[in-house]
């Protein structure tokens, strides 16, 4: 019965909060600032926030990390808003670029990526809407590192013109 009043809420949360501006893949010399969306429990963590880093910074983009574990959940299955909000931020974010290299599709994964402002956003979560503008799907039967799934987005996003 808790599972029926969470979906409901949950249903309702993204659709109060979901952003409504326009989104289509952009080159990086459009990107300002980037929010990436990262499992800082996977073996990979490290290597991986440290290539998005060294990426993103040789393009002047700032990037931003939220990340999801179980300790960061309320009871709704959402970022608590300590770790939405990284730094103390009182006011909303204001990406350019939303990347989440989270495996799976998760109900955290899934709120930040709708309602992210971001103009362009990149994912690997299957909802029921399109969210992303460009999806990462794994080969069958294999789960991708967050690393690999990174240097495909990098390989990717170094093609778009």
């Amino acid at each position: 019965m808790s599972n029926f009043f969470t979906n409901i809420i949950r249903t309702c949360s993204i659709r109060h909060r979901r952003s409504k501006l326009p989104t289509s893949l952009l080159p990086l010399r459009e990107l300002k600032e980037a929010v990436v969306l990262l499992d800082w429990n996977a073996p990979d963590a490290q290597q991986t926030s440290d290539a998005v880093l060294a990426f993103f910074k040789e393009k002047g983009i700032k990037t931003t990390f939220i990340s999801q574990g179980d300790k960061g959940l309320n009871l709704f299955g959402r970022l608590k808003k300590r770790d939405r909000l990284p730094e103390g931020r009182k006011v909303k974010r204001h990406e350019d670029l939303f990347l989440s290299l989270l495996p799976g599709s998760t109900y955290a994964e899934e709120f930040e990526a709708f309602c992210s402002p971001a103009k362009f956003k990149i994912g690997r979560g299957v909802f029921r809407d399109r969210v992303y503008d460009f999806q990462i799907n794994d080969p069958e039967g294999i789960v991708s590192s967050q690393s690999d799934v990174f240097a495909a987005v990098r390989e990717f996003m170094l093609k778009i013109r």
